[in-house]
């Protein structure tokens, strides 16, 4: 889990900012990642890729989400 201090939002803003930063990028593959948050702004993110890198990618972007205060990263990596 990776930790950060921000201000808080709603679940549903919160959940709609990490998901519109990983849209932004030009990683298709990010799309089919699901996110959810906790009411005290912990995101959870989870789905499967195709490398450990384009889900350190995932959680890079997530923890940088104004309001975030954690992820805990639970996306799978297909091999």
């Amino acid at each position: 889990m990776i930790a950060a201090s921000n201000s808080q939002l709603s679940t549903n803003d919160l959940v709609s900012r990490v998901k519109h930063s990983l849209a932004k990028l030009s990683y298709r593959q990010l799309d089919g990642v699901d996110c959810t948050v906790e009411s005290d702004d912990r995101v959870t993110l989870s789905g499967r890729l195709r490398s450990y890198y384009l889900k350190q990618i995932a959680q890079t972007i997530a923890i940088k989400v104004p309001g975030v205060k954690s992820v805990t990263n639970e996306i799978t990596v297909k091999e």
